[in-house]
């Protein structure tokens, strides 16, 4: 369902949000514990993203696993680093496949631990370029809610330290 459905009929919501496992033993270890709070019934979870590759595969099988074994809603957080088009499509045929109905695009942090890292050479440079290819792929019909999938995005209620133009900030939000 998407998130904004869920918004639109429970009032209010409950909802966990999963930090991605970074092992198979932590990723079984954080399944039981997801297991076990599934009988709160939560409107949906969400769960991070690793910069840098680190956790990526884990975090895919976590969401996918949330959703197949619980049917608890997943909002799988995706960022723009270390991503390219490629790499984006495939993680979206295989959430669609899924029957994952959302996704939060993120601009995403630089991975701390990739010295070599350059923002240039990401795909995509800011949540709104994910956010165009996610509405693209939506239009390609590939998901099995016509709709494709429900789009969130976030941004810092503080101000973008990359951004010291307030204005300019809201602009682009």
């Amino acid at each position: 369902m998407h998130i904004a459905d869920i918004f639109q009929q429970q009032r209010p919501t409950f909802s966990f949000e999963f930090f991605p496992p970074k092992s198979a033993e932590a990723s079984e270890a954080l399944f039981n514990e997801v297991r076990e709070l599934a009988g709160y019934k939560p409107d949906f979870v969400s769960v991070t993203y690793g910069a840098g590759g680190t956790t990526r595969e884990m975090t895919h099988d976590l969401v996918v696993r949330i959703k197949k074994d619980t049917g608890i809603d997943t909002v799988p957080h995706l960022t723009c680093v270390c991503h390219s088009e490629t790499d984006i499509q495939a993680i979206l045929e295989r959430y669609a496949k899924a029957g994952v109905s959302n996704i939060l695009a993120l601009g995403g942090d630089a991975p701390k631990n990739l010295t070599e890292y350059r923002r240039e050479d990401d795909a995509f440079q800011h949540a709104a370029d994910l956010v165009a290819f996610i509405k693209k792929f939506n239009a390609s019909g590939v998901h099995p809610d016509g709709r494709g999938f429900g789009v969130g995005v976030a941004g810092f209620p503080e101000g973008h330290p990359s951004t010291p133009n307030r204005m300019l900030e809201m602009d682009n939000l």
